[in-house]
C-alpha cells in the first residue's frame, strides 16, 4: 500500500470528462462536514523528519456513522516531503458507486509559510469511467472523481477531506468494512470513529496493536473511537502467502456470524418459478445423454465453456445473481450467474448441489476476517452425487477429465448456501499425488561433441495443468507457442534451431496434453572458462521452482506453490565411453521433497528428477534449513558434461555408405590400472538429505 487509506495516483484515460458549469448532475457537490462530525484540532505543521522516500502523514482520520444513509468521513493530512509525494498528493482520486453513493467534498488546501491555501476552488475535476477489470470481464460501473491541484510545491502540508455517502435498500447488502490500522509510512495520528444507534448490533474485529477503544453513549447513539500516535512504518513483503496478513486491520461488520451471511444470501439464490422454453429445451437434451454421469458433465462443460465470462457488477449485480433464463438467453454470466444456472440444471436432474461463496486468493485467509459478504469474491458449487461431495467451478473453462479425475475447485474454506448448512466447509486441498508436469529431453551426441546434435522435447501436463495448456491455447497458437519454447532454449543454447514444427495433442477425455518440439544444436559442447569444452545439461522443471526466495530476511512465512508436482528426465547419448558414476539423491525437507537419479551405461546417460511442494508456505522459524535444501536441489537439478569425464568419445558418420569417422577426443589414463571395463559398470553412489 503506497498511501493509508487513498488509492494512488491516475493517469488520465479515455472517458475523461472534465466537470464544468451547465453539466449534468454529478455524484458530488461542495459541503461542510456533517455536525456529526468531530473535525480534529490543527496539527503542529513541525514536525520530525521521516527516512528519506517515505511519506509523511500527520493525520488519518475515518469516522463513521450507520444511519439509513451510511456516511464515512475521511481527512488526510500529508507532508509533501519530496516531488514523487508532490507528484502523487496534487491528484486525489475517490472511487464510488454512482448508483449508491454520492460525495462531499469539504476542504482541499495546503499550508505554506504558515499560511492556508485552498486548492478546491481551482482544481481540475474529472469523472473516469476506468474499468480497470474490462479485460477480465467484469463491468463495475464504478466512477473515480479525480482531482488534479495546482501549484502544489515540496515542503507543503496537504490537508484535504470528504465525505463518502451511501444508501442501500434495506437488508440489500449491510454494512461492512475493513480499516488499516499501520502502513508502510509512518503516521502521526490515526484515528477511526464508529457511531451507530444504541442497541444496533454491531460485530468488532479488532486486529490493531492500539489500546482498547473508548465507547460512549449520548442522545441515542453509541460512539466507539480508536486514537494512536506515531505510528511506525511496516515494510511490505514480496513472497507471503494470500492468506497471510501483514497490516494489523480493525474490521466492523453489521453480520454476527457466518450464518447471519448465509441468511442474507440464501433468498437471492432462489430461482423464480415457472416455465422457460429455452431452459426446458435444454434439460431435454442433457436427459438424453445415457447415464447420470454424463448428463452432470455435460451441464458442467456446457456452463464452462458455451456461457462466456462476463460480469455485470453494477449496484446489485455485484453480489446479486441473475435467474438462470435470463443467463441460458444472453450466453453471458459471472461466477455466480453460472453457478446458479448450474445448480438449476443438477436440481432439474435430482441432483443435490448448492452455491458455495469463497474467496479466490486467500482461501482458508477467510477464516480471520469478520463474517460479511465482502469476505468473498467468488463462487463455486458443491455437488453431492453417489455419497460422494465435488467442489466445481463452473467459470473453469476448458477443464478435461471425468467426474472422477477432472480437477476440482480448492478454495480453502467455503460459505455452503444451503438451509440447514452451518459455519464454513473446509474443501479438501489438492495435494499434488503424481506428476502434473512431466518432461522427456532427448540429446544425441553420438555424431560427436563438435558436431550437431539433436534434441527432442516431450512433455505431458495432466490435471491442472493441462486444463492451464488448454486454457493457453485458446488465445494462443502451436506456431506461436514454438517461438517462445524457442527463445526459452536459445538463452542455453544459442546456436539451436527448429527441425520439426511444434505439435501439441489434446486428450480431454483423460486431460492429458501433450506438446512435442525437435530441435538441432549446432556445436552443442564450448569451451568454459577453464578451457575444457562442456555441455550443461538442466532440469529446469526443478530449476525454475528451487531458486532463492528475493527476500531471504523475513518476519512473514514463505510462499509455495502448492500443489505443485513436477518430473524430468533428461536423455543423453553419448560417443564413446565416459567416466560417469551411478548416484542418487534424496533432499527432504516439512515444505518440499526432492530426489535425483544419475544412471550411466553403454554410452546412455539418464538422469531423473521428480519435486513435490508438501506445504503451501514456510514459517519463518524453519526458512534457514529450508533454504539451504532448497540450494542444493537447485544446483543438483544441472549436470554438466566436459571432456574430462570422456574416457573415449568416438563419432561415426551414418550416411550411407560412409567410412567410420572415428574422433579421438580424450584418452583417459589412470594410474591405478583401471581400464575402460571401469567406465561400463554401474557404481552407485546415494546421498540422502533429510529434514533436521
Amino acid at each position: 500500500m503506497k498511501t493509508p487509506g487513498i488509492f494512488a495516483a491516475l493517469a488520465l484515460l479515455a472517458f475523461c470528462v472534465p466537470v464544468s458549469a451547465g453539466a449534468p448532475a454529478q455524484p458530488y457537490r461542495f459541503a461542510p462536514a456533517g455536525d456529526w462530525v468531530h473535525v480534529a484540532a490543527e496539527l503542529p505543521l513541525a514536525a520530525a523528519a521521516v527516512e528519506q522516500g517515505q511519506s509523511d502523514y500527520l493525520l488519518v482520520d475515518h469516522q463513521v456513522r450507520l444511519a439509513k444513509v451510511t456516511a464515512h468521513y475521511q481527512r488526510y493530512v500529508e507532508r509533501l516531503v519530496s516531488q514523487s509525494a508532490v507528484d502523487d498528493g496534487a491528484q486525489i482520486s475517490i472511487e464510488l458507486d454512482p448508483e449508491h453513493e454520492r460525495v462531499l467534498l469539504h476542504e482541499v488546501r495546503v499550508f505554506r509559510d504558515g499560511r492556508a491555501i485552498d486548492k478546491l476552488a481551482d482544481s481540475r475535476r474529472s469523472l473516469l469511467n476506468r474499468e480497470e477489470e474490462l479485460e477480465d470481464g467484469v463491468i463495475n460501473g464504478r466512477v473515480t472523481l479525480h482531482m488534479l491541484l495546482q501549484d502544489v510545491r515540496v515542503g507543503d502540508v496537504l490537508d484535504y477531506s470528504y465525505t463518502l455517502e451511501r444508501t442501500d435498500p434495506p437488508g440489500e447488502r449491510g454494512f461492512n468494512e475493513w480499516f488499516s490500522a499501520q502502513w508502510d509510512t509512518p503516521v502521526r495520528r490515526f484515528r477511526l470513529r464508529v457511531l451507530r444507534p444504541t442497541g444496533h448490533p454491531l460485530l468488532i474485529l479488532d486486529h490493531s496493536t492500539f489500546a482498547a477503544p473508548q465507547e460512549t453513549r449520548a442522545g441515542g447513539w453509541t460512539e466507539t473511537t480508536w486514537d494512536a500516535k506515531n505510528l511506525a512504518a511496516l515494510e511490505s513483503e514480496d513472497g507471503k502467502p494470500a492468506w497471510f496478513f501483514l497490516y494489523p486491520r480493525i474490521e466492523i461488520s453489521e453480520f454476527a456470524d457466518w450464518d447471519a451471511v448465509r441468511a442474507w444470501a440464501l433468498p437471492m439464490y432462489v430461482v423464480r418459478p415457472g416455465k422457460d422454453r429455452i431452459l426446458d429445451d435444454f434439460l431435454t437434451q442433457l436427459k438424453t445423454e445415457p447415464d447420470e454421469a454424463a448428463r452432470i458433465l455435460k451441464a458442467l462443460r456446457f456452463v464452462q465453456d458455451d456461457i462466456r465470462y462476463t460480469g455485470l457488477e453494477i449496484g446489485a449485480g455485484a453480489y446479486r445473481p441473475t435467474q438462470p433464463a435470463e443467463v441460458l438467453a444472453r450466453r453471458y454470466g459471472d461466477c455466480k450467474d453460472k453457478v446458479l444456472l448450474f445448480v438449476t440444471l443438477l436440481h432439474a436432474l435430482g441432483i443435490e448441489a448448492a452455491p458455495a461463496l469463497v474467496h479466490s486468493t486467500i482461501g482458508r485467509g477467510i477464516a480471520q476476517r469478520a463474517p460479511s459478504p465482502g469476505a468473498f469474491d467468488h463462487v463455486v458449487a458443491k455437488m453431492r452425487w453417489k455419497n460422494r461431495d465435488y467442489w466445481l467451478d463452473a467459470t473453469a473453462s476448458g477443464q478435461g477429465g471425468d467426474l472422477d479425475s477432472l480437477v476440482q475447485a480448492d478454495f480453502g474454506l467455503a460459505l455452503v448456501l444451503a438451509p440447514g448448512a452451518h459455519g464454513l466447509e473446509a474443501i479438501p486441498a489438492r495435494v499434488g499425488e503424481r506428476p502434473a508436469s512431466n518432461v522427456v529431453e532427448t540429446y544425441d551426441f553420438r555424431k560427436g561433441t563438435s558436431k550437431p546434435a539433436s534434441f527432442r522435447v516431450l512433455t505431458s501436463y495432466r490435471d491442472e495443468e493441462a486444463d492451464s495448456m488448454r486454457a493457453t491455447m485458446l488465445t494462443s497458437t502451436a506456431t506461436q507457442l514454438g517461438k517462445d519454447y524457442l527463445d526459452y532454449y536459445r538463452r542455453s543454447y544459442p546456436g539451436i534451431r527448429v527441425t520439426q514444427p511444434l505439435t501439441v495433442k489434446d486428450d480431454r477425455a483423460h486431460n492429458l496434453f501433450t506438446v512435442e518440439e525437435h530441435y538441432a544444436i549446432d556445436k552443442p559442447f564450448t569451451n568454459n572458462d577453464d578451457g575444457e569444452r562442456e555441455f550443461v545439461l538442466e532440469a529446469y522443471l526443478v530449476s525454475d521452482r528451487t531458486g532463492q526466495p528475493k527476500l531471504l530476511e523475513r518476519t512473514t512465512p514463505l510462499a509455495r506453490e502448492y500443489p505443485l508436482h513436477v518430473h524430468h528426465e533428461i536423455v543423453a547419448y553419448l560417443p564413446g565411453h565416459w567416466k560417469i558414476k551411478n548416484q542418487a539423491r534424496s533432499i527432504r525437507d516439512p515444505a518440499f521433497e526432492y530426489s535425483s537419479k544419475v544412471h550411466y551405461r553403454n554410452g546412455k546417460l539418464d538422469l531423473d528428477y521428480e519435486l513435490r511442494n508438501t506445504r503451501d508456505h514456510v514459517p519463518v522459524a524453519g526458512l534457514k534449513d529450508f533454504l539451504a535444501k532448497l540450494d542444493k536441489a537447485h544446483d543438483d537439478a544441472f549436470y554438466t558434461l566436459t571432456d574430462d569425464n570422456a574416457v573415449t568419445m568416438v563419432a561415426v558418420s551414418t550416411a550411407a555408405g560412409a567410412e567410420p569417422n572415428v574422433e579421438l577426443i580424450l584418452v583417459w589414463v589412470l594410474g591405478t590400472g583401471i581400464g575402460l571395463a571401469l567406465a561400463a559398470q554401474d557404481v552407485w553412489q546415494t546421498e540422502v538429505l533429510t529434514a533436521s
